[in-house]
């Protein structure tokens, strides 16, 4: 390795243990870590890393709650336009962009909304679209530090969560993981939290980003298999009956596109059933909990858990004036300003609400030139390569989308394997 290569690494694995360290004091420990010095930290991140900002970025998606995520998104952007200069290109679906902004804004004109709450989501999605129309970026890189960004972020969520309940206590009264657990994680600001589908999305998308590292042959078979089944054990604990069925489909599929890789599968189950054997011994209770709670999720008689009646509210908002029709409400606070009580837990919907069927056709024709552009020219179809967008988009079938800050960045990301360059 060359001198200045073990500089580069020392200096991102110094600023990541600091940032990550920083995160577990203040939601663990309980330490008063002011959020402005994260904020200052990740900005010298992005101008001493050799790291693409992209990069850096996919890393913290997952921390997104914990952080300044409009004044980092918008110091990224300047940084990245500097730093990436004469490698991004602007096309003809710009214009898509520009219809977008346009509907935004003219819906901005009411008491629900903010300049500011107007300006992230334009930095956000311009953003997106910079990242992605970006040439010879680190598609590789980009997935390696979302996953890592998914696993730290979730252990220290598991370390909080645990640190206010006990695990006997979690399974013996059918909790979820989720913030619900910490009335104050919903209170403060600052404070890393997911909501248990969104945790249960971030494990199955991580699933499918390390599985096609696996796929290309970028990642070893044991390290693999560890991050498969950490996953896979923070999924089921969501309780999430849309990552159950996923996961399910998941397994399904890498045995059909898999088929060389199913002996080394079958090998490595001789190791991980032990292994779960000895947990089972250990705490039996943990398993025949999960399986309880899971079979009282899918007993319920309404197994949508109200969304369908959510759905069918918003249906009729959509439908109600000319304006929602054709042009939406906008992402900021479409609830209230459509006198509902929640947001919508379906992101298809989402987009119609906030821009109508203008914008909403606009945005699917964005994602197809998206999709388009990702592509190495050499690509050939295979499937491997579609099913980090394919379980992104189903999954966020389930939560809201649209306005959940710098999550809506995970395109970027569920694209990146379309640009992973054959060694």
């Amino acid at each position: 390795m060359k001198k200045n290569d073990m500089i580069d690494k020392i200096i991102n694995i110094f600023f990541i243990s600091v940032f990550t360290l920083l995160i577990f004091l203040k939601n663990v420990i309980g330490t008063n870590v002011n959020v402005i010095y994260i904020t200052v930290l990740l900005f010298a991140f992005f101008i001493v890393s050799n790291k693409s900002v992209a990069v850096i970025i996919g890393f913290l998606i997952p921390f997104s709650s914990a952080i300044q995520g409009n004044y980092i998104i918008i110091i990224g952007l300047i940084i990245y336009l500097f730093k990436e200069k004469n490698k991004y290109s602007i096309d003809r679906s710009i214009f898509l962009i520009l219809l977008i902004i346009i509907i935004e804004l003219i819906n901005c004109f009411n008491v629900y909304s903010t300049i500011k709450g107007f300006i992230t989501f334009v930095i956000t999605i311009v953003f997106t679209y910079i990242i992605i129309n970006t040439k010879e970026k680190n598609n590789e890189e980009i997935i390696r530090y979302n996953i890592l960004g998914i696993i730290l972020a979730s252990c220290i969520f598991l370390f909080q969560t645990f640190k206010s309940i006990t695990f006997s206590d979690f399974i013996l009264y059918n909790y979820r993981l989720g913030f619900a657990i910490n009335s104050n994680i919903i209170s403060n600001n600052f404070v890393l939290s997911f909501n248990s589908n969104e945790l249960a999305l971030y494990a199955l998308f991580g699933i499918s980003l390390v599985s096609f590292l696996r796929y290309k042959e970028k990642i070893k078979s044991y390290l693999y298999y560890a991050i498969i089944m950490y996953f896979t054990i923070l999924g089921f604990l969501t309780m999430s009956r849309a990552f159950f069925i996923f996961f399910i489909l998941f397994i399904i599929t890498f045995i059909i596109k898999n088929k060389k890789r199913i002996i080394s599968f079958v090998i490595t189950l001789f190791f991980i059933i032990p292994l779960l054997a000895g947990i089972y011994n250990l705490n039996e209770n943990f398993f025949d909990g999960i399986i309880i709670n899971y079979q009282d999720r899918f007993s319920k008689n309404d197994m949508t858990n109200q969304r369908t009646t959510i759905i069918k509210n918003y249906n009729k908002v959509i439908f109600s004036t000319p304006k929602n029709i054709f042009i939406g409400s906008g992402t900021q606070n479409y609830n209230k300003k459509n006198n509902q009580l929640t947001t919508s837990h379906n992101a298809t919907q989402e987009i119609f609400i906030c821009w109508g069927i203008i914008g909403g056709i606009a945005y699917i024709f964005l994602i197809i030139n998206y999709i388009k552009k990702s592509k190495q020219k050499n690509y050939k179809y295979d499937l491997n390569y579609y099913i980090p967008f394919i379980f992104l988009l189903f999954m966020v079938q389930t939560i809201p989308f649209l306005t959940q800050g710098i999550i809506i960045m995970l395109l970027y990301i569920a694209l990146a394997p379309f640009g992973v360059i054959e060694q």
